[in-house]
């Protein structure tokens, strides 16, 4: 998938590559929303702010609701000009891991996080938990992580995606 999008985008590919480097990432995401701007992409290039800036930000502050809708009108015209949106947002997404069945993380939620892990080469969106040696998938919506997680897999959501509280914590795996 990494090569999908870089096919598609040949002229990102260094910054792709510099974005599977967990030290200085937000620097890194930093030069590559600059350069966007620079190579006359000026959505990506918002987008990819706006993901810096909610990283920063608690989920429910009224600052964080207000980016999700300023990112979903973007992504809107996103989708219609670049097919490969949910395995580019995964390259530059964040956000923690979700239900870890993990029995190394059996004293409460798992400290590791999305934007931390290394990109499976050929699937953006699949990282690799070294903590606990678990595939972790990037969902884009609920039901997307439902299915992962009903089958025992580890999961972040996509940060656009609208939640509830408990959304995802009465699925236990059996």
């Amino acid at each position: 998938m990494l090569e999908r999008i870089s096919e598609k985008f040949p002229e990102d590919a260094p910054f792709i590559s510099s974005l599977s480097i967990r030290q200085n990432r937000l620097d890194n995401l930093r030069v590559y929303a600059d350069w966007l701007e620079e190579s006359n992409a000026p959505i990506r290039a918002r987008i990819v702010r706006l993901h810096i800036q909610m990283a920063n930000l608690v989920q429910e502050s009224q600052q964080y609701l207000d980016k999700v809708d300023d990112r979903n009108e973007l992504l809107k015209l996103l989708n219609e000009r670049f097919p490969l949106a949910k395995q580019w947002l995964a390259l530059i997404g964040f956000g923690p891991i979700e239900i870890c069945f993990s029995a190394t993380n059996h004293h409460g939620p798992c400290s590791q996080r999305w934007e931390n892990m290394p990109p499976i080469e050929g699937d953006a969106t699949k990282r690799l938990c070294h903590y606990c040696n678990m595939l972790v998938n990037y969902c884009d919506s609920i039901e997307t992580a439902t299915h992962y997680v009903s089958r025992g897999e580890l999961v972040t959501v996509d940060p656009r995606v609208l939640r509830r509280r408990h959304d995802l914590g009465q699925i236990r795996h059996g």
